[in-house]
């Protein structure tokens, strides 16, 4: 009996989490099949009725260290990487790179987060700031102007999104605390740590963020779990040596929720 091939296309797998500022340019068609040769590897299953292959590009292909993976309501496969952006049809893959004085460019190449929010409007989040995808003009801006607070965002470490049903783009940033972007009506929300406030955000170092079904949002650190329980009111999770029932570590890396709505960290 002959096998049927199931292909998965890898575009890499190689995650760092890093700070770096580096340049962009502008977006460069690219034909996977034509310009980097694939390398197979076969995967049976125990049934034998199907082969998984796995493909990848070239290793010597420039845009290789990837840090983020995203897809879109459209279906394009968006993969941010240390060299840049790259957007991919499922026939062609386009780069996207800052341009030095272009404010039309991302501010970054290195891409940490990618998300897309209720109006379809993709996102992104780099060492050098937020950026928004402007798709028919398939170009780039940061945060529009609407006090300095908002400006901040085009400059910040950007770690973590997550946008919500209510026009919110959640930032969560290296070291400056938790920014809800009200992108409807241009304003602006910051959550920091005080040492004075126990109800505050347990750390400025945000590493994920998500919600429940309920709508509470749920904010990983580097310091603690966090839950906005209400307006600037959080409630904290930390290891407690002596509680088996309490978080293992306190560096929260990554959160999800699944089919029945439990949250792991």
């Amino acid at each position: 009996m002959s096998l049927s091939k199931t292909h998965i296309v890898f575009y890499v797998l190689s995650a760092f989490m890093q700070a770096g500022f580096l340049c962009f340019s502008q977006p460069i068609e690219n034909n996977p099949g034509q310009d980097n040769n694939p390398y197979e590897t076969g995967i049976k299953f125990s049934d034998s009725q199907h082969e998984i292959v796995f493909q990848s590009l070239s290793p010597d292909f420039e845009y290789n260290a990837v840090r983020c993976i995203y897809k879109d309501h459209k279906g394009f496969m968006w993969f941010g990487t240390e060299s840049g952006l790259v957007r991919y049809d499922g026939i062609n893959l386009y780069m996207y790179e800052n341009i030095t004085g272009s404010s039309t460019s991302l501010n970054s190449s290195t891409i940490n987060v990618i998300t897309e929010d209720k109006n379809k409007n993709l996102w992104i989040g780099t060492p050098a700031g937020l950026n928004l995808y402007h798709r028919e003009e398939d170009n780039f801006s940061g945060v529009p102007d609407a006090g300095d607070t908002i400006n901040a965002l085009n400059q910040m470490l950007i770690t973590a999104l997550y946008a919500d049903e209510n026009s919110l783009v959640w930032t969560g940033t290296y070291n400056n605390g938790l920014y809800a972007y009200d992108y409807k009506n241009k304003r602006i929300t910051v959550y920091t740590h005080n040492n004075n406030d126990s109800l505050s955000i347990s750390s400025d170092q945000i590493t994920c963020i998500t919600k429940d079904k309920n709508g509470h949002l749920w904010v990983g650190t580097q310091n603690g779990l966090n839950l906005l329980t209400s307006e600037a009111v959080f409630q904290h999770f930390f290891n407690e040596p002596d509680n088996i029932y309490s978080l293992s570590n306190n560096h929260i890396t990554c959160l999800t929720l699944d089919n029945d709505c439990l949250l792991y960290t």
